[in-house]
């Protein structure tokens, strides 16, 4: 008999510490846990109509995280105001290299690649102008793979 409770005891013992590691190595199995898989991602950088007085710009500031890969600005914008309807957008990274300059134009449908992470700046540039404010109607979204 006390050999019996003994044996129940002890195969009690092994059945726990199997239903134990089991328990453990479903806790990882693969369909529980979660991969961080890349995937594309879109943020609003400015979207709207903004008015740029003259001889001044108007600047947003974004950030591209520094493992993000496939990073893009796609940027649409038009100018009214003044006697040509233009503007200049620019483009500039934290130490103030120019990525994109649109050059004077009214209208411009673009998408610009961007070599990596930091804080860039996206510029409405009415510095040229002395009298005249634009609107500027703009769309500009980053997009990227994180």
């Amino acid at each position: 008999m006390v050999q019996t409770k003994k044996l129940l005891i002890g195969v009690g013992a092994v059945i726990g510490i199997i239903v134990i590691v089991l328990l453990g190595l479903m806790a990882f199995a693969p369909e529980t846990v979660q991969e961080a898989v890349p995937h594309e991602r879109t943020i609003t950088i400015a979207s709207g109509t903004y008015t740029v007085d003259p001889g001044t710009t108007r600047k947003f500031s974004f950030s591209v995280p520094y493992d993000a890969s496939d990073v893009r600005v796609k940027l649409e914008f038009e100018a009214k105001g003044g006697s040509g309807d233009d503007i200049i957008v620019k483009i500039v990274d934290s130490n103030g290299r120019v990525v994109y300059n649109s050059g004077q134009v009214t209208k411009v449908y673009t998408t610009v690649n961007l070599y990596g992470g930091g804080t860039y700046y996206l510029v409405l540039d009415n510095t040229f102008s002395l009298i005249s404010s634009k609107d500027v109607t703009i769309n500009a979204k980053l997009v990227y793979i994180g």
